[in-house]
């Protein structure tokens, strides 16, 4: 059992995986879909976010261009954006973020350290996104969007998953590649690594965390004393 952390618990999308972009971009195919153009502005604020907190967005973003007479719904345009990313996920590679992922995953779970994903994406695209990237085996526990009351920045999500994997929250490390979900590590009373993707960590970020890693394999570091 390793001397720092009983368990793991790592965010997907930007983190695990190197997806974020790919999501981002789709955001542009909902204008062929629905007539509804949805800025990158406006896409780059969903990230981190689970269904609930994404609508809301929408809603105040583009206010006088849905849920209006004749207009497509908030709704409407995040399943569009679904359908689209689906599709991209399944004609494309889903690349890792680390091409050292699967040897860290295997040595931490050698070293009896638990593993959970605590994604906000739905439980459909974690599972298949995980599996096609060949590291789904290595976990214990999915908490996906839509599981647990509030998304994050609230710590219900990593909550979940340390009960799941049977650790006590201070036993956790949370790794993360957006300023919300380090806020909802940190809220859970988790300590928390920052691996930026798409955001830059700002000063809060860096204060809130234990570590910035340059990318994800750099985590092994944390173990490294550990035998």
């Amino acid at each position: 059992m390793s001397e720092v952390y009983d368990a793991v618990l790592f965010d997907m999308d930007g983190t695990l995986l190197d997806t974020e972009l790919m999501s981002l971009v789709t955001w542009n195919d909902v204008e062929s879909v629905l007539g509804v153009r949805v800025s990158e502005e406006l896409a780059r604020s969903f990230i981190g976010l689970g269904r609930s907190s994404i609508l809301e967005l929408l809603r105040l973003g583009l206010a006088g261009s849905i849920d209006g007479p004749g207009q497509p719904r908030a709704e409407d345009v995040f399943d569009a954006h679904a359908r689209c990313w689906r599709a991209m996920r399944e004609r494309a590679p889903i690349p890792l973020k680390g091409d050292d992922l699967p040897a860290l995953l295997g040595d931490l779970v050698h070293r009896g350290v638990r593993l959970a994903v605590a994604s906000s994406s739905e439980r459909s695209a974690v599972e298949a996104n995980l599996r096609r990237a060949g590291i789904l085996g290595f976990f214990e526990a999915l908490v996906c969007g839509g599981e647990v009351g509030c998304g994050k920045p609230s710590p219900d999500i990593y909550l979940m998953a340390a009960h799941q994997v049977g650790t006590a929250p201070a036993r956790c490390l949370v790794v993360e590649d957006s300023p919300l979900g380090v806020r909802a590590g940190v809220a859970a009373g988790m300590d928390t690594v920052f691996v930026p993707d798409l955001i830059a960590a700002d000063d809060q970020t860096r204060a809130a965390c234990i570590a910035v890693c340059e990318k994800i394999d750099d985590i092994g570091a944390l173990f490294a004393r550990c035998g």
